[in-house]
């Protein structure tokens, strides 16, 4: 046999390719297209050709198709990275054999055969693992689309590994070799879908590092078993569903036990009967697969459901008129949340209300003199920009202009990775935020809040709105070395949780924080919070003095709004360089 690969394919799996889809063969040879028509004429007719390819990229389907134009050969086909199912299929018809990653039922030639995309080079391990292992679960990768809700689920479990990158195969990447090792002292690997198909290289790779993986239903149908057949992988309807997985697992020691031997024991054989199936395949002796996926692939039965579920994610999801919809409904569908909350919840103020006659009269008797802010919240739910509460609604930083300033000086000079917001609120300051960072998290104490601002902020995807205690959300979040932005806001009547907020920040490596009411040591008069017999000044967080400090140095006068004070403070080195920059801040200590 000889195996053709373009000059410009990638050698990304190519562990997977001849080690493990190809081990049953180990007399072939490994040539460009170029390298094989300089063959003897004889040697051309006579080899079992074998093109591995990616037709999607232009330059190597068109290598490949003059190629095929130019040798009188038959020839075979593995089709790699075709995970939007929209790969041209050109060169199927003449194929001997066809193996391709990622499952499409659309395509329904008898020879065609769907293995998994595999992994790339360097996780590939035959050491039998251990079973102690250091980390509940682990995930290394991009943070897009339901991972965000994948990761809020799982952040419950400590202790975990989380590395996040912009991109695929970005420089911020953990190489191969270290994600397996991380990966080997890892009990749980939540493997979400790519972009769009639910196949990753990820699967695979945390298979061979004896993960157990956890996988996603597409819709009510498991893809999975189209690739790996019968398989034991845990399998979910919704990430909101897998914390009671993980608790059994994790409190039964013995079942925990059991699934990882079931987990490891299972994947050896399914990579000794996909070979040996392989191998069949090419000997043209089909009737004897043994892997269940093979069987899955070619089934008769549920056809039409699993066709149009296709249909629906790879060609209808896609179209422009679907997703306007789809956008239009999701909003629609945190609005009606508001107004559930409102006016159905049991445990609700609104709803009690309206349970009795007397408090329905006071709640529509309500008016500007009695109760002005509830009015307007009620009136204007849907579009807080109509609310007259203009001071709230639509400005942030409390209307003040000055200290709006300060704080886009400083996003543009530390373009931070990461801001963090305590306090959402009514999302003001959280919008703001949204125009100077790709990642903005708000954390919201209050559920009706937490509703609002879901409703308001829907169309930012770069804002991620958490409804739960600002101190324990820190706490459950996952900080690497990367530059953070703190705007500390979500202390309100008796609820002061600025202590345990700060006890999180402060040991990160590089970080600004702004504190709002916060007492300004200075002649002027900036309005500042207390709480109980605690004001919010340096005295009381004897924690802050450690750090550099830094005051508003303008004038009251030039302020607008609400006129309070505000701390910022930094880790030394280039945090503290943009604060030192701001010609509207004076060092404190």
């Amino acid at each position: 046999m000889i195996v053709v690969k373009s000059k410009h394919q990638s050698n990304f799996e190519n562990d997977y390719i001849f080690d493990l889809i190809l081990s049953f063969s180990k007399d072939y040879k490994v040539v460009t297209t170029e390298e094989f028509l300089n063959l003897d004429k004889d040697t051309q007719v006579r080899s079992k050709i074998l093109i591995v390819y990616s037709p999607g990229d232009k330059k190597i389907f068109s290598e490949v198709d003059n190629f095929i134009k130019n040798i009188s050969g038959k020839y075979s086909l593995i089709h790699l990275s075709d995970e939007t199912l929209t790969d041209p299929l050109d060169h199927y018809e003449d194929a001997d054999i066809i193996l391709r990653s990622y499952f499409n039922p659309k395509i329904k030639y008898s020879n065609c055969f769907t293995i998994p995309v595999g992994f790339q080079n360097g996780y590939q391990d035959s050491v039998k693992h251990h079973l102690e292992k250091k980390y509940i679960w682990s995930f290394l990768g991009q943070i897009y689309s339901t991972r965000k809700n994948m990761l809020n689920n799982m952040s419950y479990f400590k202790p975990s590994f989380l590395h996040i990158t912009e991109k695929f195969m970005s420089g911020k990447s953990i190489p191969s070799l270290e994600a397996k090792k991380i990966y080997k002292d890892t009990i749980f690997a939540p493997c979400p879908f790519g972009f769009i198909n639910p196949d990753t290289f990820r699967v695979m790779e945390v298979l061979e590092s004896g993960c157990i993986p956890i996988v996603k239903k597409m819709l009510f149908v498991d893809y999975n078993k189209y690739i790996f057949g019968d398989h034991p992988f845990i399998v979910i309807n919704d990430w909101n569903k897998i914390n009671k997985t993980i608790d059994y697992y994790i409190s039964n020691p013995i079942e925990l036990e059991k699934k990882q031997k079931e987990v490891s024991e299972w994947y050896e054989v399914f990579k000794i009967e996909l070979s040996k199936d392989i191998e069949n395949i090419f000997s043209n002796n089909i009737k004897n697969l043994k892997s269940r996926q093979f069987s899955y692939q070619k089934q008769k039965s549920l056809n039409l459901i699993r066709s149009v579920i296709f249909y629906y994610w790879f060609d209808l999801k896609k179209k422009y008129y679907f997703v306007k919809i789809q956008k239009k409904l999701k909003n629609i569908k945190n609005i009606l949340k508001v107004y559930k909350f409102l006016f159905f919840q049991k445990t609700n103020f609104f709803r009690n209300f309206l349970l009795s006659p007397e408090n329905f009269d006071f709640l529509s008797g309500l008016s500007k003199n009695n109760n002005s802010d509830l009015v307007d919240l009620l009136k204007n739910i849907q579009n807080l920009e109509n609310s007259r509460l203009n001071y709230y609604s639509t400005k942030p930083f409390n209307s003040q202009k000055k200290r709006e300033e300060i704080i886009s000086s400083i996003l543009i000079s530390y373009k931070p990775s990461t801001i963090v917001e305590t306090g959402t609120f009514l999302g003001s300051t959280t919008e703001y935020f949204s125009n100077y960072c790709p990642k903005v998290k708000s954390v919201e104490i209050s559920q009706l809040y937490y509703l609002v601002s879901l409703a308001r902020l829907e169309k930012y995807e770069n804002v991620e709105l958490i409804n739960d205690e600002s101190s324990s959300f820190l706490t459950k979040m996952e900080f690497n070395d990367e530059k953070y932005f703190f705007y500390l806001d979500s202390h309100w009547d008796e609820y002061l949780p600025l202590k345990a907020e700060l006890e999180q920040i402060l040991n990160l490596k590089n970080f600004i924080v702004c504190i709002d009411d916060f007492k300004v040591e200075d002649e002027q008069n900036w309005g500042f919070d207390t709480y109980g017999d605690i004001e919010l000044s340096i005295d009381n967080f004897k924690l802050l003095k450690d750090k550099p400090i830094y005051f508003p140095s303008y004038s009251l006068s030039s302020e607008t709004g609400g006129k309070k004070g505000s701390i910022f403070l930094s880790s030394e080195g280039s945090a503290e360089e943009v604060l030192k920059s701001q010609k509207n801040l004076k060092k404190y200590n």
